[in-house]
């Protein structure tokens, strides 16, 4: 099932950055997610190692889904570099598939 997640100004705001449990693209995800453990990751080589290349996931509960569409997940990574250094960010929607 796909989900439309829209990252707000106001998740921008409570976010924190380098905190992949808080920042503005997990506070989204949770409001849809209420009762799911919610973290975003980003992992090369499949070895779970965070880096800085990377294909993005979101993690609920563990279960890690990513972004197969390879535009979305150079967005998703390239708001995730900017938030995390701090610089502006706006905010975006996108569809998170949930099997």
């Amino acid at each position: 099932m796909k989900h439309k997640i829209k990252v707000t100004e106001t998740d921008i705001k409570n976010g924190e950055p380098s905190d992949c449990q808080r920042c503005a693209i997990a506070l989204a995800v949770q409001r849809e997610f209420p009762l799911k453990k919610v973290e975003v990751r980003t992992i090369a080589n499949d070895d779970m190692r965070l880096c800085k290349d990377g294909d993005v996931y979101i993690a609920l509960d563990d279960k890690l889904y990513p972004f197969e569409d390879e535009n979305l997940n150079h967005k998703i990574y390239t708001f995730i570099d900017r938030f995390d250094m701090e610089y502006g960010v706006d905010p975006f929607e996108f569809e998170l598939e949930v099997r």
